[in-house]
């Protein structure tokens, strides 16, 4: 789909394709190009894009269809009145929409943008929880912690007991990023229970009971008895976090589940429903 118009006497030409769940559209100059990408399994259809559009390019689409599982767009676009002035990209709470912009644009109009955004602290371990938590797959933690046998042999022959102080464990999971003898049960976060896991277990055919596991525990909350004593120093916690602002949409989730405050996110709106 295209049409061609002249503007200032500069010729411009419009274009759209869909692929997938994105529709494209495009306005090509001699000079430039932009390409509004609208991606609709992303959108929520809250309408602010339909409220703030200058020139009243979009509206909200069929309500009654898509609320009973027909699987079309929730806004639509008119591309004849889209003038790419990126008012939707900028506010779009779930990055729905994203424009490129390619080429020269003189004297460009600067738009007003959510004010919007998320810091990871000094308070940060970092531990597993805000990665599983996120509803957005936008949390990624890489972790730079040796694995346990790594650092010692597994001993065979080793008598003992291991035990997991329930009122103090906050299932950080940083047990099981080091060893591979503690298992983290997962469960789907919802906004009434943020808690990525059901519960953490202990296989004990995979622990000799070498106590590295005692003192790395940031909560004090796994006790060791038997096993042999090795001399291996416990590894310091290393890691990063890492987020990903095109899919992160601000929802709080990582700061709510984060037992350290370590996660501060302003958010673009607030309120109520």
């Amino acid at each position: 789909m295209s049409g061609e118009q002249e503007k200032d006497s500069l010729s411009v030409k419009k274009e759209m394709d869909a692929e997938n769940t994105h529709f494209r559209y495009k306005e090509i100059t001699e000079k430039s190009t932009k390409t509004l990408d609208y991606d609709y399994k992303r959108c929520t259809g809250c309408g602010l894009c339909v409220k703030i559009c200058p020139l009243k390019a979009l509206e909200l689409g069929p309500i009654k269809e898509i609320a009973t599982g027909l699987d079309a767009p929730p806004v639509i676009m008119d591309l004849e009145k889209c003038t790419f002035c990126g008012m939707c990209s900028n506010f779009c709470p779930v990055n729905a929409f994203k424009l490129e912009r390619k080429g020269y644009f003189p004297g460009e109009e600067q738009f007003p943008k959510l004010d919007s955004s998320i810091e990871i602290n000094d308070k940060c371990l970092p531990c597993t929880l805000c990665e599983k938590a996120c509803p957005e797959d936008a949390i990624n933690v890489s972790f730079d912690i040796p694995k346990k046998e790594e650092l010692v042999s597994f001993d065979n022959n080793a008598e003992g007991t291991i035990e997991i102080d329930q009122d103090k464990c906050n299932y950080c999971g940083l047990c099981s990023i080091f060893c591979d003898a503690f298992v983290m049960v997962e469960k789907e976060s919802t906004p009434t229970n943020l808690l990525p896991y059901e519960q953490i277990l202990v296989d004990e055919d995979k622990c000799d009971y070498c106590r590295l596991c005692v003192d790395m525990c940031p909560e004090d909350a796994i006790k060791v008895s038997g096993g042999t004593e090795h001399g291996q120093k416990t590894p310091s916690i290393k890691g990063k976090v890492n987020i990903d602002d095109d899919l992160c949409t601000k929802c709080s989730w990582c700061s709510k589940v984060c037992p350290y405050d370590a996660v501060s996110v302003k958010k673009p709106f607030e309120g109520e429903l």
